[in-house]
């Protein structure tokens, strides 16, 4: 009987830790909550500010389907875009996929599935400005740099 008591006491002795540990859990979220108001969305989940480049490539996303900004999030360490200067070629990918006859069109992906795609990988296809044709003197400036094939 003595072992069943010992038993029952630890029982009960980690059930309050857990609930101890579930209100601190609880508080903490509540304090996460309140700094992230407090800092207008930049701060993560986890309490920890989101990166400079991460935060000018969210700006720069700026259209109807921007959202989920803690998907976008995750893709953008998954990558690691943050070291060395990966981002500014997803930035610059970015700027030129912006021009694309799709994105003019209105497809535009979520940041998150964009940035899964690694888009800055691929070369560009870029539309002419508006008023002008591929005929007229106008040429991407991929293939300005490429030279004459």
């Amino acid at each position: 009987m003595s072992t069943e008591m010992a038993l029952w006491a630890q029982l009960v002795a980690l059930k309050a830790l857990m609930d101890e540990d579930r209100k601190d859990f609880e508080a903490l979220r509540k304090r996460v909550d309140k700094l992230d108001r407090e800092h207008g969305g930049l701060v993560t989940r986890d309490g920890l500010p989101y990166s400079p480049a991460f935060l000018a490539f969210w700006d720069a996303y700026a259209c109807p389907r921007r959202r989920n900004k803690p998907a976008a999030w995750r893709e953008w360490r998954r990558l690691r875009l943050d070291h060395d200067a990966n981002h500014l070629l997803a930035i610059g990918a970015l700027a030129a996929y912006k021009l694309t006859e799709q994105w003019q069109t209105g497809f535009q992906p979520e940041p998150a599935r964009w940035l899964k795609s690694e888009p800055w990988l691929d070369e560009p296809t870029v539309s002419p400005p508006a008023g002008q044709s591929q005929n007229d003197d106008w040429v991407p400036r991929t293939a300005a740099k490429r030279g004459p094939q």
